[in-house]
């Protein structure tokens, strides 16, 4: 792994220190791979920290929401007003979702978060390198 250098003390003193001071700003930003978010003539970028990644679903929220899923079958069964020989037999009440359920999906997810939390990080460090 690389060590990024720190950035120098140029300071922004006066007029004549801008030219000086832009150019170390540009130089250690692009280095940093940051240039996109303090690049003064860019779109507005995003705050950094508002980027940050959510977190997952625990696994009671899966839970919860995979048996929601699978509930749907028979709420639409039971809203539906037509007569029961119309609309056909009545779904059977699904099982209660459980760990084993959803654990291959969690797993997943975390995993996903992780590596986006890992590059979130990193570049958050980077920028905070700049801003400073």
């Amino acid at each position: 792994m690389t060590t990024l250098p720190s950035v120098p003390d140029i300071r922004l003193t006066d007029r004549r220190s801008f030219p000086a001071w832009y150019a170390e700003l540009r130089i250690n930003a692009l280095f940093r791979n940051v240039w996109h978010l303090a690049d003064p003539d860019a779109p507005t970028a995003p705050h950094l920290l508002s980027a940050e990644p959510p977190e997952p679903l625990s696994i009671d929220q899966m839970i919860e929401q995979l048996n929601i899923e699978r509930n749907i079958p028979l709420e639409l069964w039971d809203q539906d007003e037509r007569p029961e020989a119309e609309k056909g037999a009545r779904p059977r009440q699904p099982r209660a979702a459980n760990f084993n359920d959803i654990k291959e999906e969690y797993s997943f997810r975390l995993k996903e978060y992780d590596n986006r939390h890992s590059n979130w990080s990193a570049q958050s460090s980077r920028y905070q390198n700049i801003w400073d």
